[in-house]
């Protein structure tokens, strides 16, 4: 079985094994968490923004949009 070997910032390390993607952004979260929770800088959510803008980006080249962006907006 294939796996990946995670190695956090506190010294902890985790294999993530095949087939368990439920972990695959586990890091990622408790890091946003850990940075909210104690206000502090965090690459996580730097780098988080900058593929949210990406992915933006396509969407609107693409003209990909979600039901909820427009279900606010009233016809004039």
């Amino acid at each position: 079985m294939f796996g990946q070997r995670i190695h956090y910032a506190n010294g902890k390390t985790e294999l993530i094994e095949e087939g368990e993607t439920v972990k695959g952004l586990n890091y990622e979260v408790e890091d946003i968490q850990a940075a909210v929770l104690h206000q502090t800088d965090s690459q996580t959510i730097s780098l988080s923004l900058d593929v949210m803008s990406i992915m933006d980006n396509l969407r609107e080249q693409w003209g990909i949009t979600y039901p909820f962006e427009y279900e606010n907006i009233r016809p004039s």
